[in-house]
């Protein structure tokens, strides 16, 4: 191992402007400081394959991989060399570092390649190593792309089977949504409940990582709906953005966002359906017809408003749709709670490997 600085073994250059009304949709994403932020026709001439990208403003200091070629957006820094030393490796040892704290600005952080470029680290000096340990960290990454990927096809197949289910041409009835639901909201106060740690479903959380994160009660300050594993949550929030989400019920803790919209079926065998109706394009679009304010970022819907949609159902045929889509959400389900373990074991040997404290054998 060497102690060195981050100058020493990587060149950052900073993103080229790009506004949204010059982007062409085409087969090149664009790197912004939240990642992927669109896609367009050409690409960055001096952006390798494979690179990483680091939010420069906006999201601060967050490290994207990114393999194929890309155009590098102006809120982000990309490397444009790695001066010898493998990318992965690399990649993994920027989320080691909280680049962060080296932005500048005071309204507005910025980060400064200059001032990335002197923080000391310590890497090792062999290339092979490098490659070694950013291939391994890699399988992770990639085993947890491969879920997500499973999950929305899964998910466009659960559409499609309802899509053809409400398209029947047989024993049709036309039901509204509260007949077969109700609005949840049972509320938890953490001002007035004793410490204990919560299963919390926030907007953050779905738009991060699509998974719940745990924290104390005493580290929330605003009162929250008690969900479990029979609710499906809908986003009353800016609903133009579609976020629909199946508690996975991992605790007897969970508790969601006041900005969700909690549903529950009527009857526990009606659930898989309820899941299906509220992910449909057709519920999306009635909703986001009954926004209401006048800015976009916050745009509400009335949560009664959902129980008005109204619907065709060949009745007949619910019995074997909800056994069929009942294994679907259960995969989809599985492979969420797979992705969180590994990306948990993951970082739990992050460091230990980038430090030598454990070693890869041939």
């Amino acid at each position: 191992m060497i102690t060195c600085t981050l100058g020493d073994i990587l060149t950052l250059q900073r993103g080229h402007d790009l506004p949204k009304i010059k982007m062409i949709d085409g087969p090149y994403p664009v790197m912004g400081s939240n990642g992927i932020i669109g896609w367009h026709t050409e690409y960055t001439e001096d952006f390798p394959c494979p690179s990483i990208t680091i939010g420069r403003s906006g999201n601060v200091g967050t490290p994207h991989l990114c393999e194929k070629k890309a155009w590098a957006h102006n809120t982000a820094l990309y490397v444009k060399d790695f001066k010898g030393n493998d990318p992965y490796y690399l990649f993994y040892l920027l989320q080691t570092l909280d680049l962060k704290k080296v932005a500048g600005g005071s309204a507005v952080p910025t980060l400064n390649r200059n001032h990335v470029y002197s923080l000391k680290v310590s890497i090792s000096k062999n290339v092979r190593t490098q490659r070694q340990i950013g291939e391994f960290l890699r399988c992770f990454d990639r085993k947890i792309q491969l879920n997500n990927q499973i999950n929305d096809y899964l998910e466009q197949l659960a559409d499609t089977l309802f899509s053809q289910l409400v398209n029947s041409k047989s024993d049709l009835e036309k039901i509204s949504l509260q007949q077969l639901a109700e609005i949840v909201k049972s509320s938890f106060n953490p001002l007035k409940s004793k410490e204990v740690a919560l299963e919390h479903y926030s907007i953050p959380a779905y738009d991060e990582q699509k998974f719940p994160i745990f924290e104390m009660s005493t580290e929330i300050k605003s009162n929250k709906f008690m969900v479990n594993s029979d609710c499906v949550l809908f986003s009353k929030l800016n609903p133009e953005t579609k976020r629909v989400w199946r508690p996975l019920g991992l605790t007897n803790n969970a508790v969601c966002s006041t900005e969700f919209i909690v549903l529950k079926a009527r009857s526990p065998e009606l659930t898989d359906l309820l899941q299906a109706i509220v992910s449909s394009s057709d519920f999306h679009t009635f909703m986001c017809q009954h926004v209401t304010g006048t800015t976009g970022s916050r745009q509400r819907v009335s949560p009664n408003i959902a129980l008005e949609y109204e619907f065709f159902l060949p009745l007949s045929k619910l019995a074997d749709f909800s056994k069929q889509v009942k294994s679907i959400y259960a995969l989809i389900a599985h492979n969420q709670k797979e992705a969180q373990t590994l990306k948990e074991f993951r970082d739990s040997l992050l460091s230990k490997l980038l430090s030598g404290e454990i070693q890869l054998t041939k």
